[in-house]
């Protein structure tokens, strides 16, 4: 249920930030994955970016890419969730400190 400050609660608040930086690692980290195996010399060197994704995936397949991704979420969305839970807190508390009254 919606409050009427339009405020989210601390669980939610964790649980948007997790939810986003999840999505956001599942998107990025090949890209990511890729260019440390670049600049590790684990790929062709002039290949650049995409063509070590292309690379990768030709040789190895989707799940290369992925390789290593759940220390990346389990750390960041954890990182994430808490650092947004705080975050939300802190904005009702300005808000409650310029409005002159205590939220919940």
């Amino acid at each position: 249920m919606p409050r009427p400050d339009g405020l989210l609660t601390a669980l939610e608040s964790f649980i948007v930030g997790l939810i986003g930086r999840a999505v956001a690692t599942i998107v990025t980290f090949p890209a990511q994955r890729a260019n440390v195996m670049a600049k590790a010399g684990n790929s062709d060197s002039k290949a650049g970016l995409v063509g070590t994704l292309v690379q990768v995936y030709k040789q190895d397949g989707v799940g290369k890419l992925y390789s290593g991704m759940q220390p990346e979420i389990t750390r960041g969305c954890l990182s994430a969730g808490l650092m947004m839970m705080v975050k939300e807190r802190i904005g009702a508390l300005c808000y409650a400190m310029l409005v002159g009254k205590v939220t919940d």
